[in-house]
């Protein structure tokens, strides 16, 4: 049966085929060739190999570039060894079996080398992060050293200021007790020597006393003879005198001065403090709201205010019998009062407060456990206790100079 010749454009589908069946086809009668290539190349070429044309060597050409070019890569790459083991591997059971070993054997090598690289960058991270970890905890351990070595510091300066304060409190009360001896040693000379005179017989006027049951009247005409009363009104409470002096002057080394019963008026203005974040400051700028009154204590004339307490003396102390001390001299109470004020601690830098309710209170267990006295004194600041603590320590002189009990008239 004759058939029409094959078109060229099928000879690129059959290209592989006929390259190799063109190379075998003249020992198609042998064994190996008949066996596999002749049936091959009848099925593909059934009407015998086909007649050289224009467009079969073109693509011969193609072909043939395509190999050259495929070749040049795979020797640059490095494969055309590999490739040709397949190939081998293709006709040759054996070196097939060879080349899946290698391949094999390549593959277990890749993953071996993956593992030790594995290995290798866990151990590098291992010993990164113990690294890490021995460097954090020594600059743990060197901070904690640095702030047991600032917290050792501080405990010493703070222990010899506390000391060095003992110390400066002990020499100015040593002071104040001094010059009140003197001072007593002093009128006691002045009073020999007036009984050397010739008048010496004549007993000596005491100082006349108010009695037990004087007015607030009374009492406000007495101490406006001393200092301008519209002035002392401004700054102090001018009724129940008696007794509110007793109460001020008992608690001012406890705990409490109750405010209905206080000497002094309360300061103008609202307690400033400052706020930052969860941490609250007395604010500086509070000590301002205690200057007025401090300033007008200093310029009262100490001796004219001793004088007046001695001459009123009689019921301050019965009123502090009445209030539930009976037996005991209400003089030595103010000295005590007095001593307690001028013992308060210094205090340097911000003071902190907290706010459990409405009132604010120190934060340090130490100022808060204070007495009354002493708060105060922390409460006007540094300056201000300083110009309040001169005063108190001249108030203190000239009332320890004499004794209430029994004064001469000057």
């Amino acid at each position: 049966m004759v058939g029409r010749p094959r078109p060229v454009a099928d000879v690129p589908v059959f290209l592989p085929t006929f390259i190799v069946g063109a190379r075998v086809w003249p020992a198609a009668g042998g064994l190996r060739a008949g066996l596999f290539w002749a049936p091959l190349c009848d099925m593909a070429f059934p009407k015998g190999p086909p007649k050289p044309s224009s467009a079969l060597t073109f693509w011969l050409a193609v072909a043939a570039a395509a190999v050259a070019l495929l070749l040049l890569w795979g020797w640059q790459a490095g494969m055309l060894n590999q490739a040709g083991n397949f190939v081998k591997g293709l006709f040759s059971p054996a070196q097939f079996d060879s080349y899946k070993r290698a391949g094999g054997a390549e593959e277990t090598s890749r993953a071996v080398q993956e593992a030790d690289d594995a290995r290798r960058r866990t151990e590098q991270e291992r010993k990164a992060a113990e690294d890490r970890a021995a460097a954090e905890r020594n600059e743990a351990e060197d901070q904690a050293d640095a702030e047991k070595e600032a917290a050792q510091k501080a405990a010493e300066e703070k222990a010899a200021a506390e000391k060095a304060e003992a110390d400066r409190l002990a020499a100015e009360l040593a002071a104040i007790e001094e010059t009140a001896r003197k001072e007593a040693e002093a009128a006691a000379g002045r009073g020999t020597e007036a009984g050397a005179q010739p008048d010496a017989g004549r007993k000596k006027p005491r100082l006349k006393r108010a009695p037990l049951n004087a007015s607030e009247a009374a009492i406000n005409r007495e101490i406006a003879r001393s200092f301008p009363l519209a002035q002392v009104r401004k700054y102090f409470n001018l009724q129940e005198q008696a007794r509110r002096t007793v109460i001020t002057v008992d608690n001012l080394s406890r705990e409490h001065v109750p405010s209905q019963m206080r000497v002094a008026r309360g300061v103008p203005g609202l307690l400033r403090v400052k706020k930052e974040g969860d941490t609250i400051t007395l604010d500086e700028a509070n000590y301002a709201r205690y200057a007025p009154i401090i300033g007008y204590v200093e310029k009262l004339n100490v001796t004219k205010l001793a004088r007046l307490y001695a001459k009123f003396y009689p019921l301050l102390q019965h009123t502090y019998e009445n209030t539930g001390f009976p037996g005991e001299r209400f003089q030595d109470r103010m000295l005590a009062a007095i001593d307690d004020m001028l013992a308060a601690p210094r205090v340097n830098g911000p003071i902190r407060l907290v706010q459990p309710k409405v009132l604010y209170r120190f934060e340090s267990d130490k100022l808060e456990n204070l007495s009354a006295g002493q708060k105060i004194m922390i409460r006007v600041g540094p300056e201000n206790a300083a110009r309040l603590r001169r005063v108190l320590a001249r108030l203190r002189g000239a009332i320890a100079a004499q004794d209430p009990d029994l004064q001469d008239e000057p």
